[in-house]
């Protein structure tokens, strides 16, 4: 007869609201409208206008490189490799004319930095949309500062002086 009783109220207390545990009060994740923006509209509006500016410089750079006088030999050898119709001659053709165009890509003056400088400053503004916002509030990441804070100025960040005594 206990062992009725005591089934009996299990059921009912698994099956009445009013019996039941109230859930604890955990704290709720931030909302993604609660992390504050890591870009101001006018800092994005300058980072755009640097980005389209560092895009057409590096893709003027890269046309030119194309169209250098020294990449002759490897094109001739590349059209040459393709009347051969050999896939692996054809490969490394390609491989060869690739290769000494992105090393004259690069030899021209100032142009690693830009394009340094224009993946970070793609990453950044990339960083800080709304759907990255939501993915780190799932993940419970917060953001408290620039995560990237020498790609917010053209200057290089300089390290801390060490503490004078």
């Amino acid at each position: 007869m206990n062992i009725r009783l005591a089934l009996a109220f299990a059921i009912l207390a698994c099956t009445l609201p009013v019996l039941a545990e109230p859930p604890s009060a955990t704290p709720a994740p931030s909302s993604p409208r609660g992390e504050p923006n890591l870009l101001s509209a006018y800092e994005r509006k300058v980072l755009a206008k640097e980005m389209k500016t560092l895009s057409d410089e590096i893709r003027s750079a890269r046309k030119s490189a194309s169209e250098d006088p020294s990449l002759a030999p490897l094109k001739e050898a590349l059209d040459a490799a393709k009347q051969t119709k050999d896939a692996e001659k054809v490969k490394a053709a390609r491989r060869a004319l690739s290769d000494a165009a992105e090393t004259l890509l690069y030899k021209q003056d100032g142009l690693p930095e830009k394009i340094k400088r224009l993946l970070d400053v793609g990453n950044l503004l990339r960083y800080d949309t709304p759907n990255q916002r939501e993915k780190r509030r799932q993940n419970r990441t917060v953001v408290h500062a620039n995560p990237f804070p020498a790609a917010s100025t053209n200057a290089p960040a300089e390290p801390a002086a060490p503490p004078s005594m």
